[in-house]
């Protein structure tokens, strides 16, 4: 299915831990696809029948 937020920061395994001190509460950084690129995406997704019926994305939801 659509992922449709691209996660910023996130490390690699084996990366070494950044230097620089953590703020006491820092938020997480992400970015958004556009909406042209998400619906590209989803509709390429629906044409090659990667659907799920409405019933499981309400018990998904909960």
């Amino acid at each position: 299915m659509v992922a449709a937020i691209k996660n910023k920061g996130s490390r690699r395994s084996g990366s070494k831990p950044s230097s620089k001190p953590k703020k006491k509460h820092e938020p997480e950084k992400i970015t958004l696809l556009s909406a042209e690129e998400s619906f590209r995406i989803a509709w390429k997704e629906a044409q090659r029948g990667e659907t799920k019926p409405i019933a499981q994305l309400w018990d998904e939801s909960s």
